[in-house]
């Protein structure tokens, strides 16, 4: 570690981290070397990876699908999870892995985000684990994925201008409640 003198007059540090040693040996800052990692994207570009990544994942989706028909729980969780990470990873392509993560993690988005993550990580381990009940796993695990779904609609509405609002509309219209019986 530098010592007090060393920091006040300015003398080089050993760089300690690996992004450090790499910008010290190749003379780049982090902005050089993010270019160098990540090199700018036209917007067709970054709709075609997100296109391609969307393409990817509806067809898991579609295999997942086909294996749940068959009954296999296990395949079918494993193989939808994935197709879902894969399409998240496509939203990457338009707003970048930092901005991606601070949009999901906002106030108003925060809630969905973990729930899709929670059930995400839920119908894995309700799938795969040996502790569940053979007669319980198929409606457990379908479960997990429609509070998936629901969550990453639930996610899609708040970018949607008054999206949440209409929704909630919506389903106060489609379901009755007590006071609709007076």
């Amino acid at each position: 570690m530098p010592s007090l003198t060393d920091r006040l007059m300015g003398r080089q540090q050993n760089p300690t981290t690996a992004a450090q040693r790499m910008a010290a040996a190749t003379g780049m800052n982090g902005t050089d070397m993010s270019k160098m990692c990540c090199p700018k994207l036209s917007w067709k570009q970054r709709a075609y990876g997100f296109g391609a990544c969307l393409a990817v994942g509806v067809l898991l989706d579609f295999i997942a699908w086909v294996e749940l028909m068959k009954k296999n729980t296990a395949e079918f969780a494993v193989i939808y999870t994935i197709g879902n990470l894969v399409v998240l990873v496509g939203s990457l392509f338009f707003a970048g892995p930092r901005k991606q993560c601070q949009n999901m993690f906002a106030k108003k988005r925060r809630l969905a985000t973990v729930v899709y993550f929670t059930m995400m990580l839920a119908t894995l381990l309700v799938a795969v684990l040996s502790g569940v009940p053979p007669g319980a796993r198929l409606p457990l695990v379908v479960l997990c994925m429609v509070l998936q779904v629901l969550a990453m609609i639930w996610y899609s509405l708040s970018y949607i201008p008054f999206g949440r609002d209409l929704a909630k509309k919506c389903c106060k219209k489609c379901v009755p409640t007590a006071d609709d019986s007076v």
